[in-house]
């Protein structure tokens, strides 16, 4: 997450200690299947979610790979 507001930077540690984080979550009509989680302060997109399997099974491989 990024702000320059130290008020905001405040706001979002107070939120992180507290366990009071707030998001939503966003599609774009135009390419379904690919979701982002945001942060409703700031806007920082959190986490991304996509339908391409290519970038999926690469994702997953790497995963895999890491945790033997």
């Amino acid at each position: 997450m990024v702000s320059s507001n130290t008020d905001d930077v405040a706001e979002l540690l107070d939120r992180i200690f507290e366990n009071e984080m707030e998001y939503s979550i966003r599609q774009n009509p135009d390419r379904g299947g690919y979701l982002q989680l945001v942060e409703t302060l700031t806007e920082s997109v959190v986490r991304l979610q996509t339908n391409n399997s290519l970038l999926s099974e690469a994702f997953w491989n790497y995963y895999k790979s890491q945790t033997l």
